[in-house]
């Protein structure tokens, strides 16, 4: 993330220089350090024959809030080049209906590329 974000230009700065983004990149980092002495804790813990306690069910829950930030991150680091890697976040889940999701897919592929040519237009 901070790789990408130093690389991607915003106003003729690097995205990781806007306050706001870096402090988000560097919550985001000092959570998954956090996670990190939870998990070696947890796997510690049952090491010496201790049984998982709470830190198990926080370790899946921060788990899955940090990697649904990252995804945010990223989503905003690459504005409309990311709506080809998250066609799920503009639609809803067409799974059980394959020809639907197919031409959702399709259309969404053209209106990013579209959005990404306007993009570097500008």
């Amino acid at each position: 993330m901070k790789s990408l974000a130093s690389r991607i230009q915003h106003r003729g700065k690097p995205l990781l220089e806007l306050p706001s983004f870096r402090h988000r990149v560097v919550k985001a980092e000092l959570e998954l350090m956090a996670l990190e002495v939870t998990n070696l804790r947890v796997i510690a813990a049952a090491r010496d024959g201790g049984v998982p306690g709470a830190e198990s069910s926080l370790l899946k829950v921060r788990g899955s809030e940090l990697r649904q930030e990252l995804s945010e991150l990223t989503r905003r680091a690459l504005g409309p080049a990311a709506l080809p890697f998250f066609p799920d976040f503009l639609h809803g889940d067409d799974s059980l209906d394959d020809d639907r999701a197919q031409r959702r897919r399709q259309r969404s592929v053209l209106q990013s590329s579209q959005a990404v040519d306007l993009w570097r237009r500008q």
